[in-house]
């Protein structure tokens, strides 16, 4: 006759043993959902991916604040600044700056070169009403 202990015993061992196959494989009732663990890590790395574009945005955009051209107009509304590709910046026949933007090229009135440099060796312009307000340049041009 068993004793109520050794079926107690029994019944834990079989539970053990259904648990740790239970985490060894996947449910064939679910084959498309993925583990918790796996999920969890996924939200983890979408979380951090995410952190780290909206930071490195942040970071970059932060350069602009502040920026004041000649005639104490602000240079970035927000969305105003940013890097201008290399095909998109150029001088005219005259030494004079422009930029290309929505489709036309915007002539750089002097007195909104701004004096300090460019943090990345790139070219940088604020535009904003179809004017180029300001310009940041490396120090190498």
């Amino acid at each position: 006759m068993t004793t109520s202990r050794e079926l107690r015993d029994k019944s834990r061992h079989l539970l053990k043993a259904a648990l740790q196959q239970g985490r060894n494989r996947r449910p064939a009732s679910c084959p498309h959902r993925l583990w918790p663990q796996q999920t969890r890590s996924l939200r983890t790395l979408t979380a951090v991916l995410a952190l780290a574009f909206v930071s490195s945005a942040t970071r970059a955009h932060s350069f602009y604040t502040g920026l004041v051209n000649s005639h104490g107009q602000g240079c970035c509304g927000g969305q105003d600044c940013a890097p201008v590709a290399p095909a998109d910046f150029r001088r005219d026949r005259w030494g004079d700056y422009q930029v290309f933007r929505d489709g036309s090229w915007l002539p750089v009135a002097p007195e909104n070169i701004l004096t300090i440099q460019s943090p990345d060796s790139r070219v940088h312009a604020c535009v904003w009403g179809g004017e180029v307000k300001c310009l940041i340049l490396p120090a190498a041009i």
